[in-house]
C-alpha cells in the first residue's frame, strides 16, 4: 500500500498568546557561543539536534523523533556541559523535529515554534501515526509518541536574547521540505540553523509537507527558501542542516539546489513516458519508480549519505509528477 492512500485525522491546536522574548545577563564582547550536534541513528532518521551553549544555558533546535531519542540527545549534551536547557525550538512540522518535546520539557525547557508550524503539527502527527502504527507496524496505538503542545509561538519573526546571545527566528517566505520553514540566525556564532532545508552531502527527504492529509512537495519553494537564506546571510557563515555535514552558506545552498533540480528532472524523465494506465498503476504502487529513482540518484551522487531517504521519502515527488 502506498502512503498517500493513508487516512490522516484532523486535529486542532490552541496556540498560546503573545510571545515575550526572555532576556538574561549580557554577554561579554568576546563571548562566542558553542554549538554541539547530536545525531540519532537511522531508526531516528539520522536527525540532528543542535545545542547552542551560551556559556550559561542551552538552546536546543529540533527535538528528535521520540522522547527516547530526545533523552539520548540530552545525555549527549551532558557529556559536553551541565548548563540547563532553556528552550527547544522547532524548525518545521515534521515528527522528528517535534515528537521528542516532552523529554525537553521534563528538564525545564520551554518549546517554541512558529504559529504555522504549531498549527500544522496535528495533521502531520495524525498522518505519520497512521503510517507507523497501521502500515509499518513499528509502533502501536499505545506507544506511538503523543502529540505535544507548543508552549510559545510567534507569527513571522522573533528575537531571543539568551544570556546576551542573540538568536533571530524567521519564518521563510515559501514552503520548503515542509509546509512551513523557520530558520535561526546566530550572529555571534556566524551560523544559521535551518532544519531539513539542507541535507549536506546527503540525500534529501522528497516527500513534501503534509497538507490536508496529503504530501505536497514544493521543489521551487524549497529552492526559493535557500535563495532567501543566501541573500540575507554572509556566504562564509556556517549552515547547520537537519542531516549530513555542516557547510558554508554558499556551499550548502548551491549543493542543495543542484540536488533538488537533479531529483526533480530525474522524476520528470522517469514519469513523462508513462501512459494513463501506467500512471494509474504507479499511483497505486510507486515502488518500481522509487527503485529507479534511487538507482539514478545514488549513481549521480555516489558519495552522499542516506540513500534510504530516497526509498522512503520520494513517493511524494513521484506522485506529484504522475498527477501532471
Amino acid at each position: 500500500m502506498k502512503p498517500t492512500a493513508y487516512l490522516a485525522a484532523s486535529a486542532a491546536l490552541a496556540v498560546t498568546a503573545a510571545l515575550t522574548a526572555s532576556t538574561a545577563a549580557s554577554a561579554t564582547p568576546d563571548q562566542h557561543p558553542t554549538i554541539y550536534t547530536y545525531t540519532s541513528d537511522a531508526n531516528g532518521f539520522d536527525t540532528h539536534t543542535e545545542f547552542l551553549d551560551t556559556g550559561k544555558s542551552v538552546v536546543a533546535f529540533d527535538a528528535q523523533f521520540t522522547p527516547g531519542y530526545a533523552e539520548k540527545a540530552l545525555a549527549f549534551l551532558r557529556t559536553k556541559t551541565d548548563h540547563p536547557v532553556k528552550y527547544v525550538i522547532v524548525t518545521h512540522p515534521n515528527p522528528d523535529k517535534f515528537q521528542g518535546i516532552p523529554a525537553f520539557e521534563a528538564v525545564g525547557a520551554v518549546s517554541i515554534a512558529s504559529t504555522a508550524t504549531a498549527e500544522a503539527m496535528p495533521g502531520v502527527w495524525a498522518y505519520k501515526r497512521n503510517f507507523f502504527v497501521n502500515v509499518a507496524k513499528s509502533f502501536t496505538n499505545d506507544n506511538y509518541p503523543a502529540l505535544p503542545a507548543i508552549d510559545r509561538s510567534f507569527d513571522r519573526d522573533m528575537q531571543l536574547s539568551v544570556d546576551g546571545v542573540e538568536i533571530d527566528l524567521q519564518v521563510l517566505d515559501h514552503p520548503g521540505i515542509s509546509s512551513t520553514q523557520t530558520i535561526a540566525t546566530i550572529p555571534t556564532a556566524k551560523s544559521v540553523i535551518v532544519g531539513d532545508l539542507v541535507h549536506h552531502d546527503a540525500h534529501a527527504w522528497l516527500e513534501g509537507g503534509i497538507v490536508n492529509g496529503e504530501p505536497v512537495p514544493t521543489i521551487d519553494g524549497w529552492k526559493q527558501d535557500l535563495d532567501q537564506i543566501k541573500s540575507q546571510t554572509p556566504c562564509d557563515w556556517t549552515v547547520y542542516g537537519g542531516r549530513g555535514t555542516t557547510a558554508t552558506v554558499s556551499d550548502a545552498v548551491n549543493q542543495q539546489k543542484a540536488y533538488l533540480s537533479t531529483a526533480d528532472q530525474d522524476v520528470s524523465e522517469i514519469t513523462a513516458p508513462l501512459g494513463a494506465a501506467e500512471r494509474s498503476a504507479a499511483l497505486a504502487n510507486p515502488s518500481a519508480l522509487i527503485s529507479r529513482l534511487t538507482d539514478e540518484l545514488t549513481a549521480q551522487f555516489p558519495a552522499y549519505q542516506f540513500p534510504y531517504m530516497i526509498s522512503y521519502g520520494s513517493y511524494g515527488l513521484i506522485d506529484q509528477h504522475l498527477a501532471k
